[in-house]
């Protein structure tokens, strides 16, 4: 069964059978349910056609460890495989509630200090990540799910884990660009992912959190436009100051904005724990607790790192990693 043969009723790996069809845009995302587990879950398809074999390769080893993450900010996985047809699947929670982007959608700008603890809740699920030396690459609101916690407070969490980074990409008869060519642009991608970076580190994910940031207090993302002006804008435009668009905000949110979208990655936040700890004078309660916690991570993760090199030697011209 081919992943555009699927349809509700359906069963998925033997044991998840389909309920809806959530979207069949990138790959196919459907909502199931496992049969044995008596449990709902969002299964993520992607084709064998529109796979990269070695980018689904190192996905699955990257699924191993992003399922012991224990941040309440990242959603669960609970499966990955491949189908008989070759095509790639993850299965992850079921959440109640909508997206970011949708959310921003239907809010538009938001207060500060909720922008601000929403972005917080954002980035101590990418500090985790970080913390297993797993690079987001392209963060977007869509990644993002808000749902609730049991009192009804709002609760982010980190859905989609760099999936677009498992798409083949393809080129037009003539070698034009296409918009397959450019799956994975948007406004929160990076100057050097525009550049195809062979190397990128947890800064490309730092531009991602400001865009993202900006976004919550603009209502609308920092750059946009059809691809090309696109990667022109992310390239060598800075974006219309926020100052502009929300005066009522400090200064101060100017010049974290700023940082976190500054072209050169060494005028940008040298990790996630420095951006929220910039945030923490405009946050209180459960946002102080979560700066705290995006820096005990940080510490710990440079701990395990300073452990591992110390029992295994680097190679004498092995480049330095950036730094988190």
């Amino acid at each position: 069964m081919r992943p555009y043969e699927i349809h509700p009723g359906d069963l998925i790996a033997g044991k998840f059978r389909v309920r809806a069809i959530l979207g069949r845009s990138r790959g196919l995302l459907v909502d199931a349910f496992h049969t044995e587990f008596d449990q709902r879950v969002v299964i993520k398809i992607l084709p064998a056609a529109q796979a990269d074999e070695k980018e689904v390769e190192r996905f699955r080893r990257e699924a191993r460890t992003l399922s012991k993450l224990e941040s309440e900010h990242v959603a669960r996985i609970i499966d990955v495989g491949t189908m008989p047809d070759g095509s790639f699947y993850l299965v992850r929670q079921y959440l109640e509630g909508t997206d970011l982007a949708t959310h921003l959608r239907q809010r538009g700008a938001l207060p500060l200090a909720e922008a601000v603890l929403l972005i917080l809740q954002a980035a101590e699920a990418v500090a985790e990540t970080h913390s297993h030396n797993i690079i987001l690459r392209e963060l977007k609101p869509g990644d993002l799910f808000l749902t609730t916690r049991p009192g009804g407070a709002p609760l982010i969490k980190l859905v989609d884990f760099g999936t677009a980074k498992l798409m083949r990409e393809s080129a037009a008869p003539g070698g034009d660009l296409t918009a397959t060519t450019m799956f994975g642009l948007s406004p929160y991608s990076s100057p050097e992912l525009m550049r195809k970076a062979k190397h990128v580190d947890v800064r490309t994910d730092i531009w991602s959190l400001g865009a993202i940031f900006y976004e919550l207090l603009a209502g609308r993302p920092p750059f946009s436009g059809d691809p090309a002006a696109l990667m022109l804008m992310i390239s060598r435009d800075d974006p219309t100051p926020i100052s502009h668009l929300r005066p009522d905000l400090p200064p101060e949110i100017e010049s974290i904005i700023g940082w976190c979208l500054a072209k050169d990655v060494d005028g940008r936040f040298r990790n996630v724990h420095a951006f929220a700890h910039a945030l923490s004078p405009f946050t209180r309660g459960e946002g102080e607790v979560l700066v705290q916690r995006i820096g005990q991570t940080t510490e710990n993760a440079k701990k395990r790192r300073a452990a591992a090199a110390q029992q295994t030697p680097p190679p004498a011209a092995a480049s330095s990693p950036g730094r988190i």
